[in-house]
């Protein structure tokens, strides 16, 4: 009999129950960390860096903290996710790095010819959605009979995601006609407003350098009213994101120079976020894509 084998599977089963009651103990201590006192410790150490609609939405949690742990539990974790300007990079969803080698390779197969170029957040995926069933994909279908197009949007994205895209080949190897920038309500638990309009006004920069001949249609970030995370659903009265996008706006407002750089305003058709083209207060339908184009 090999002992040498026995005991190596000894140590191993060993060390392995070792590291799922390590695993087990660090859950329990994680759940016993989202705690009223830990929000209010964050609560004091992030207030400069809020807005003070902001302050109110946390201090709403806080207050409601006894009655709901997810609304506790959201809180703590947004305000600590809430560290300051990020250097760009990839988003680390599995999906995410494939999406981006498959706009490459749409580039690199379109021979040179991208008309017009949707950057930005799931509102910009959406003309295709996924495998092509997007809310926007019928009136996509109808552009593509005309222009060839490029859906450079991806889901959950945050400004710096989308500048990392940028620098990392989705603007290079073509001449755009159009570029379309909607990018910035992802941004909300992370950044400070004028870190997010910072970063939009970076990518600007960076897209007119990529494609000095294109006319570049910079959105102002939509109303929204949807009831993620889920402390909206007991504080409605205080779509603290929406307000934030309308900081956002004002200061990049002042981006459109009136000859590269144009101001593609749709507020107007979704004022109040109506669920006639919003169905869940933040996403256009198809009838909100067609508006869009």
């Amino acid at each position: 009999m090999n002992c040498n084998g026995k005991l190596n599977r000894f140590l191993v089963c060993g060390m392995m129950s070792l590291v799922f009651a390590e695993a087990f103990a660090s859950a329990d201590a994680k759940k016993e960390e989202f705690t009223p006192e830990r929000l209010e410790k964050c609560l004091a150490e992030k207030a400069p860096r809020l807005k003070d609609y902001e302050k109110a939405k946390y201090a709403f949690a806080l207050k409601s903290a006894e009655k709901s742990a997810k609304q506790l539990k959201w809180a703590i974790q947004r305000l600590e996710s809430n560290r300051g300007p990020v250097t760009p990079r990839p988003e680390r969803a599995k999906w995410w790095m494939p999406r981006h080698e498959a706009k490459l390779k749409q580039i690199r197969e379109s021979g040179g010819k991208i008309d017009i170029v949707f950057l930005g957040d799931s509102i910009s995926h959406g003309w295709e959605g996924w495998n092509g069933k997007g809310p926007g994909s019928k009136v996509l279908a109808e552009i593509r009979k005309e222009y060839s197009v490029l859906v450079a949007g991806f889901g959950g994205d945050r400004t710096y995601h989308a500048i990392w895209r940028a620098l990392n080949g989705e603007l290079d190897g073509y001449e755009a006609k159009y570029v379309t920038i909607l990018i910035g309500c992802n941004n909300w638990a992370d950044n400070t407003v004028e870190e997010t309009a910072d970063d939009i006004k970076r990518l600007v920069e960076i897209v007119r350098e990529k494609q000095p001949k294109a006319k570049i249609l910079l959105m102002p970030l939509l109303p929204r009213a949807d009831a993620w995370p889920p402390l909206d659903e007991i504080d409605p009265e205080n779509n603290f994101k929406t307000k934030k996008n309308e900081d956002v706006n004002r200061i990049i407002a002042s981006i459109p120079d009136g000859r590269q750089v144009f101001w593609f305003d749709l507020r107007p058709w979704f004022k109040g976020a109506p669920k006639s083209l919003l169905p869940d207060r933040l996403h256009p339908n198809e009838a909100g894509y067609r508006i869009w184009w």
